[in-house]
């Protein structure tokens, strides 16, 4: 069962992710101040899924290697996009190379994602498209870890960036779109 407070928590992360692509889509209709509040927002959206995951964690696998390997994916991941973040915020990086720390910052946490979903699998509490888009959503996050060569090698230029950087980066963000709906969807539900 689901705590009152990581239910509160969950619809926090879902409400504030929310603004976070509001302020994107607007810094992209040409507000361009709202770019930096994207990047304060999702760092602060990474941060609030580390807390659920720590506020969760009697959920995970009763085994210490697996929760351990959880624990440690989800801080990990807020971490990185926090990196992310403040390397654009201080002007050290360009918006693309710090998109990628934030990609791999949400696969680390698409490794607690999964870890979650899978051992959440078989519990009836859970409705079953609640299981199922944990389970999707974890898979496009982990997908992000392809990004590691292109902050590697330092690439800051979406032009330079290639396939194998763009779809796996691509990939990542629809999962954490759809996190964003699960994070709802956990804050609305009995399980």
């Amino acid at each position: 069962m689901v705590s009152e407070s990581a239910r509160l928590l969950a619809e926090w992360i879902a409400l504030v992710g929310v603004a976070a692509l509001a302020a994107l889509v607007l810094m992209y209709a040409g507000l361009g101040f709202f770019g930096p509040v994207n990047d304060v927002l999702g760092a602060a959206t990474g941060i609030l899924v580390m807390l659920l995951a720590f506020t969760s964690r009697s959920l995970l696998p009763a085994g210490p290697v697996l929760r351990w390997v959880a624990l440690a994916s989800a801080l990990i991941g807020a971490v990185l996009i926090v990196i992310g973040s403040v390397l654009v915020l201080t002007g050290r990086t360009g918006w693309y190379l710090a998109g990628l720390w934030s990609a791999l910052g949400w696969a680390a946490i698409g490794v607690w994602l999964l870890v979650l979903a899978l051992t959440l699998w078989g519990s009836t509490s859970w409705p079953a498209w609640l299981r199922w888009l944990g389970v999707v959503a974890a898979v496009l996050l982990v997908a992000g870890f392809a990004v590691m060569p292109g902050i590697v090698s330092g690439i800051d230029d979406w032009g330079l960036a290639g396939p194998s950087l763009v779809v796996p980066q691509a990939l990542g963000y629809v999962g954490s779109l759809l996190l964003l709906i699960w994070c709802f969807g956990v804050g609305r539900s009995s399980g």
